[in-house]
């Protein structure tokens, strides 16, 4: 465990219990100090001890440990995470369906078929494969469509699979489908990030930054949701101009930054919002992977 010396009160504390503020680290209580003098400050962020487990809190003395998406993990998480089995939503929900189709087999062939065809489309989405999962749901709804449940999971999969494509409006409706699906699928996220993929193509910025800002409280912790609030303050920049609009979009990059660097390179999203902020042009992920396919810096471009 490493430990760190609050600037302003002198005691030394765990790093982990300390807030990075303005580039000085504080206490608990002097953090709260300092963003009470203020009417309240939104540049605090609980530094990270590289040194413990960010899931079990497990101490490596002053050796840090590997990264997993960004944050340090023991070797026991890390194998835990990595080897873990499908997620048990997926088998309770495949088996709820076997067990109905299993009872409709009695008196109809085509629950027959359809078992078979809502086994392949689990089979297929565990491999990734969002087209051949979308089209062996939306055959097993087809043949038994009067079974409601069905109908979700085909539009389930249906929307994942336009999340792919990038066609983000499609995927909004799909997912808007899906009312009755337990909250471990994830829907009303899914749903929220189609929503913000469709609202960017539309140039619609306003309804971008709304949406970025409403994910990002939901999920603090999670980086790439406070980096698309940075993404969407750049794109407002780029239209407007306003200066303040891009002080903010970099302060809110590097706020994201210090909750999890590595995700933001590994997806170099901080590449793309540097790049909106320095040209002032607004061009999409896939764009900026097709013309800046070595990495892009702001003095001298794309990278050779």
């Amino acid at each position: 465990m490493r430990m760190a010396t609050c600037e302003a009160c002198g005691v030394r504390h765990p790093l982990a219990e300390t807030i990075a503020v303005q580039d000085k680290t504080l206490c608990q209580a002097c953090a709260e100090e300092f963003a009470r003098q203020r009417g309240g400050s939104d540049d605090l962020a609980r530094q990270v001890d590289p040194t413990i487990c960010a899931n079990c809190g497990a101490d490596n003395g002053e050796q840090p440990h590997e990264l997993l998406v960004g944050l340090p993990a023991c070797g026991t998480c890390i194998a835990y995470y990595r080897n873990r089995p499908f997620p048990g939503w997926v088998r309770v929900g495949f088996a709820a369906l076997l067990a109905l189709v299993i009872v409709s087999l009695v008196w109809n062939w085509r629950f027959f078929q359809a078992y078979f065809e809502v086994k392949a489309a689990f089979a297929t989405v565990e491999k990734g494969d969002f087209s051949g999962a979308a089209r062996n749901a939306s055959a097993a709804a087809a043949h038994v469509p009067e079974v409601p449940d069905l109908q979700e999971f085909a539009s389930f999969f249906e929307g994942l699979l336009c999340l792919q494509e990038d066609q983000c409006e499609k995927a909004e409706v799909c997912f808007g489908r899906c009312t009755h699906m337990p909250p471990d699928f994830g829907v009303q996220q899914l749903r929220q990030q189609a929503a913000l993929g469709a609202a960017f193509k539309r140039k619609d910025y306003d309804r971008f930054l709304q949406l970025a800002e409403q994910m990002a409280h939901e999920q603090p912790n999670n980086p790439v949701f406070q980096a698309q609030v940075a993404s969407a303050l750049a794109c407002q920049y780029a239209v407007r101009g306003d200066p303040d609009l891009r002080r903010r979009a970099e302060a809110k990059l590097e706020a994201a930054k210090k909750i999890g660097n590595e995700a933001l390179q590994e997806s170099r999203y901080e590449e793309r919002i540097r790049h909106r902020l320095e040209t002032r042009e607004v061009i999409s992920g896939k764009q900026f992977m097709e013309r800046f396919p070595n990495g892009w810096h702001p003095n001298g471009g794309a990278k050779s």
